[in-house]
């Protein structure tokens, strides 16, 4: 069937482009989301406030000692913090999780970078922090995660 009717090709780009606007729309309010809790974070970790840190993590990841070791040991991963450029790299969603998968690099002042990786879970109160990669060697704090649904992620990794 060929469709040559200007008005039907008009109705049928007009509501491609509303789809279009709405995908794009719904994907800069999760890159803000998310960045904002990546952003509370890391100025919490630069202050060394243990219950600003813990208070921006998953309930089903970690403990407020592991909040405490994470920054304590690995303080020079959020000692001169300046700012982080980030991409989502994963996007999942079932009937039980919604889990983000966000890389970047955080810049330091005096312009030294450090990537990053960070995976995320949508609770009932907005994203929360469920696993954290700082760095590139193998040194770090590891913790294995299991969700209500069973599945495992590894959760708190600094490297530096």
């Amino acid at each position: 069937m060929e469709v040559t009717n200007p008005i039907v090709v008009g109705v049928i780009l007009a509501v491609v482009a509303v789809v279009i606007y709405f995908v794009i729309r719904h994907i800069r309010r999760l890159r803000s989301q998310l960045k904002q809790i990546i952003v509370e974070f890391m100025e919490a970790g630069v202050a060394r406030n243990i219950e600003a840190a813990y208070a921006c993590c998953s309930h089903y990841s970690p403990t407020k000692e592991d909040v405490v070791e994470l920054i304590e040991r690995s303080y020079d991963a959020f000692r001169d913090y300046k700012r982080f450029t980030m991409s989502v790299q994963q996007w999942h969603s079932d009937e039980n999780t919604t889990e983000a998968y966000v890389g970047g690099a955080i810049i330091y002042t005096g312009r030294r970078k450090q990537p990053f990786k960070f995976s995320l879970m949508k609770e009932h109160d907005g994203w929360r922090i469920a696993g954290v990669q700082i760095g590139s060697t193998q040194k770090g704090v590891v913790r294995k995660v299991v969700t209500e649904t069973g599945r495992g992620h590894s959760g708190w990794r600094i490297r530096m």
